[in-house]
């Protein structure tokens, strides 16, 4: 619920609310209008109620990336599955979800070797082959060297290895792209023609404060001070 202004005044305050129609599966929004606060958020919630209701699914599902199966019981595939049980009681699902897509950059070089037989050498060897491939990128990598020593070092805890052989190796250097920005001539161009859209203030708050997406979401009434 939110105040409507005309003049700088408060006239009234509209609650609004969206909906995925059950039909179409199309994003839907709907709105109230109060001459008071109270009134608005009373209507909202009864508007709220009479809404079709979409049924809840999780957006997060730890089972949809996977770890190929492994061939061998002393393979680093297959400790990594026994790894990603243990842990997958204390992980969110995204974060589990996480470490499977980082490790798939990784397992398919070193999965079927013997944990006992991998090395530094070996790790970096396949980091330089799937660069020099195209096949992931220096950032993608460097997560999955990350994730690689996090794991070998629960093997060294465990007393399955007797050092952590991706401790050794280095991650590949990733190169930053320059940022390519609007200058104040652009923005305010931007603006001007972006005046009448219903997002226009949301707009012109990213581009005065710099303020990212999440951040400007989560503004609530109480946050702001007009003076």
């Amino acid at each position: 619920v939110h105040p409507v202004y005309v003049e700088g005044q408060v006239t009234a305050w509209r609650g609004l609310a969206s909906y995925k129609d059950p039909e179409t599966g199309k994003q839907r929004r709907r709105s109230v209008t109060r001459k008071t606060k109270a009134t608005a958020e009373k209507a909202l919630k009864a508007l709220i109620a009479s809404l079709p209701k979409a049924q809840l699914v999780s957006r997060w599902k730890p089972g949809t990336v996977t770890l190929p199966a492994a061939t061998a019981d002393d393979s680093l595939l297959a400790y990594l599955h026994r790894w990603l049980v243990h842990k997958r009681r204390e992980l969110r699902p995204t974060t589990y979800r996480a470490y499977v897509s980082e490790l798939l950059h990784l397992t398919p070089e070193l999965g079927e070797i013997p944990l006992l037989s991998l090395g530094a050498m070996q790790i970096q060897q396949a980091i330089t082959d799937r660069l020099d491939r195209q096949l992931s990128t220096a950032k993608c990598l460097g997560s999955a060297l990350r994730t690689l020593r996090m794991v070998l070092r629960q093997a060294v805890l465990w007393g399955v290895l007797p050092g952590n052989p991706a401790s050794i190796a280095r991650a590949p250097r990733t190169r930053p792209r320059e940022m390519t920005v609007w200058d104040q001539d652009e923005a305010g161009r931007f603006l001007g023609h972006a005046g009448q859209h219903r997002l226009a203030p949301l707009f012109t708050l990213a581009l005065s404060t710099g303020m990212r997406r999440g951040e400007m979401l989560a503004l609530a009434w109480g946050d702001l001070n007009l003076e």
